[in-house]
């Protein structure tokens, strides 16, 4: 587009251009307007596209390139001008697919269990590949794409065109979208494989004026990854605070505030099973403080007890009467909101950013303290499995209405933020509730999971998070701990998987090993092991990743003949 009136450029106090005016005028340059310092430039082959510069704004009209030192005013002109302004995936945390029934589906329960070897057939073992490890939907994609109309004209159509990894992906249609509005885009991929990838999206509309601003590009990988939600379920009419699972029960514990933030007396206990079903409502919390109308905040299982307060008492909980068991711990810190099990004789407490996260004693005794919080965790929680060498806290936050819901892995050393996860496509602005972190769910084996609560009045919301895998049970290193006495063949796990499995086995004897994938009709279609070993526990790895393998039931086979010649 083009105008041929003239741009007036008016000095006020020039004396001397300091940075700022420098950096604007170069901005305003860099944007398209070749315009002298001072006097009048011609924008006859000059056009207006509505960017933001560094020291003030080219927008339709006006521009302040400096605090009362030059002024410029540039016609605007119109322009036709659509583009990308955000483009992401949003499949993994705003569209989780329902839990999967784990004891009816038989097609996700095809296990082997453990086997050894009897002295005259090698062991086998049954694995089966899902699409993914973490949807029912394995294959599907979601992204999000926000486009911006930066122009001065109301559009009434245009096309977004989009290919992952090069490949293109059908046109979506799109408009009407007004001057200055956005329009958010939702699109899948449908035929999506484990691995890294690239999605390019793009604006297509007649007489755009401004093609920079069209295209997108981001990586993203697919499968899961620690921050993925697994399933929510929400908890009807009540305004939840804590949560946590009750010993090997599968059941999970909640603290209540009832519907109201004053009414002490509908503070309650509500038992429910892995996926929100009600189980027990029946137990109204013991010896509520007065004033404190929200009851019990956050809560722990200490391998006991629920650990659970709403002072500086941290009470301890017997989950079959749900009344106080043992003497209270007194703490130096009130109210005591956010508890975590660390181990025995181990408690961390936390409250708000109004005192230091705090790791206490049973005795109350202070152990040491982590400094004040840079956010205000509602939730908080110990993780001792997603690494082998060390431990992590993790806050679930904000304590107030008003950011979004979000989850954090904390460095217990410097208190230092490591991972923040973003939970806000689910809840918006809203409050955090308590934070519980387990590692036996039964849909989940050895899978390090979080369960988040987010208020959300007057209901509320449990979100399950997949945190990593437990570290501690799986991944056996070679050669490592106690000699097996027998031959030994392991389950594979994670099993269903994708993109990869560990098988783990073992050798009483120095012995020449093979192990071999088998589809169905017992064709070996990978050989992951054909050596000599010394005795020992060893683990190997299956990475699927690349492969042209298809989902289904595949068997893996180890044959170790003993080195000595002697009978397996």
């Amino acid at each position: 587009m083009s105008t041929t009136s003239p741009i007036g450029v008016g000095v006020i106090g020039l004396g001397f251009m300091g940075a700022t005016h420098i950096r604007a005028y170069a901005a305003a340059h860099a944007a398209g307007f070749n315009c002298p310092l001072v006097g009048v430039c011609d924008q006859a082959t000059e056009r207006l596209t509505g960017r933001v510069v560094t020291s003030g704004n080219i927008a339709k009209g006006w521009t302040v390139t400096g605090t009362g030192k030059i002024y410029a005013y540039f016609n605007p002109i119109s322009v036709h001008d659509l583009g990308i302004q955000s483009l992401a995936k949003v499949f993994s945390t705003n569209r989780p697919a329902a839990p999967i029934n784990h004891s009816t589906d038989a097609s996700q329960l095809e296990t082997a269990g453990e086997a050894s070897f009897d002295g005259s057939e090698p062991s086998t073992g049954a694995l089966t590949i899902t699409p993914t490890g973490s949807f029912s939907l394995a294959d599907t994609v979601g992204f999000r794409a926000i486009v911006k109309n930066f122009g001065t004209f109301n559009e009434s159509s245009y096309e977004l065109r989009w290919q992952v990894n090069g490949v293109n992906q059908p046109a979506i249609n799109r408009g009407p979208i007004a001057a200055d509005a956005v329009d958010t885009v939702t699109f899948q991929w449908n035929q999506a494989v484990n691995g890294s990838h690239t999605l390019k999206a793009w604006t297509v509309l007649a007489n755009d004026s401004n093609p920079a601003n069209d295209t997108s590009t981001i990586s993203f990988n697919v499968g899961r990854v620690a921050g993925d939600t697994l399933y929510t379920f929400v908890v009807p009419n009540q305004i939840i605070l804590g949560v946590a699972k009750i010993g090997s029960a599968n059941k999970l514990a909640f603290t209540s505030g009832g519907q109201s933030s004053t009414i002490v007396e509908d503070n309650k206990w509500i038992v429910t099973d892995m996926y929100g079903g009600i189980l027990d409502t029946s137990h109204l919390q013991v010896n509520p403080t007065t004033g404190q109308g929200f009851g019990f905040r956050d809560i722990a299982w200490d391998g006991r007890w629920l650990l659970t307060s709403d002072d500086t008492r941290i009470r301890r909980i017997d989950t079959t009467t749900f009344t106080e068991i043992a003497s209270p711990i007194v703490t130096t810190i009130n109210p005591n909101r956010g508890i975590a099990y660390m181990g025995p004789n181990r408690i961390w407490v936390s409250n708000f950013t109004t005192n230091p996260v705090t790791l206490f004693d049973t005795t109350g005794a202070t152990v040491r303290t982590l400094g004040v919080p840079s956010v205000a965790p509602y939730g908080i929680a110990f993780d001792r499995w997603t690494s082998r060498t060390r431990g992590y806290l993790w806050y679930s936050e904000p304590s107030t209405t008003g950011g979004p819901v979000r989850l954090s892995k904390v460095d217990t050393t410097t208190g230092a933020i490591l991972t923040t996860f973003n939970y806000s496509s689910f809840t918006g602005t809203g409050v955090s509730g308590g934070l519980t972190i387990i590692t036996d769910h039964p849909a989940y084996p050895n899978a390090v999971i979080g369960l988040l609560v987010a208020q959300r009045f007057p209901t509320s919301l449990l979100i399950a998070v997949y945190l990593g895998i437990d570290s501690t049970t799986v991944g056996v290193q070679e050669n490592g701990g106690q000699l097996p006495e027998t031959f030994i063949l392991s389950q594979n796990y994670p099993n269903p998987f994708n993109p990869s499995t560990t098988i783990s086995y073992g050798l009483p004897t120095a012995s020449q090993v093979s192990l071999k994938i088998y589809n169905v009709l017992g064709q070996a279609i990978a050989t992951l092991r054909d050596e000599i070993q010394g005795p020992g526990a060893y683990s190997v790895q299956w990475d699927n990743q690349g492969s042209s393998v298809s989902s289904g039931v595949y068997f893996y086979r180890l044959e170790a003949k003993p080195v000595d010649g002697s009978a397996p």
